[in-house]
């Protein structure tokens, strides 16, 4: 059976540009974040229920050493979405023109954090909106990869265009061992 352990958990207080975990131990088989996000960028940043994409690294790895693959859908459309040998892994959070008590939230599940192969990452995204036109929700499934021999230690977010992370968003990263 499966034993969840939070590793940290954290709630801004205020609005940030850039968040970065400690350091994360090395004891556990995988790693699960889940997080409730939400930009500053309001509406003029991208669709009514996402806003500019959180960019992602770990260890500090600027390199170009992170791939993702995604489906998404909204109300009103579907896609596909690739990126390969970036410097981040780039994925869209819930604008600031949502109502002042919707986040986004994702869940990143990273199995094998620790091995001495690239890691693989499973991302699910909802972002929502008040809007009552099209474009009022959005969902995301995306395959990421960072193809580095490290383990993973730290987990870095910051906005492209210089947005913020509004007050109260939140995550908690989970060590999972036995899984």
């Amino acid at each position: 059976m499966a034993c969840w352990n939070v590793i940290e958990t954290d709630t801004l207080s205020s609005d940030t540009t850039t968040w970065t975990t400690g350091t994360l131990s090395g004891a556990y088989d995988h790693l699960c974040v889940m997080m409730l996000l939400k930009s500053d960028a309001g509406s003029g940043a991208g669709s009514s229920y996402y806003s500019s994409s959180t960019l992602v690294t770990f260890n500090g790895d600027t390199g170009s050493n992170y791939g993702m693959r995604d489906l998404q859908a909204s109300s009103s459309t579907y896609g596909y979405y690739q990126l390969n040998n970036s410097a981040n892994i780039g994925y869209p959070l819930a604008s600031g023109n949502a109502y002042s008590d919707t986040f986004g939230a994702q869940t990143w599940w990273i199995p094998n954090y620790t091995a001495s192969t690239a890691k693989s990452i499973i991302i699910q995204s909802y972002g929502a909106s008040k809007s009552t036109s099209n474009q009022q929700w959005g969902v995301k499934y995306t395959a990421a990869s960072w193809n580095s021999s490290s383990a993973i230690t730290s987990i870095s977010m910051t906005f492209n265009g210089g947005y913020d992370f509004m007050a109260k968003s939140t995550y908690t990263i989970y060590g999972i061992n036995g899984a």
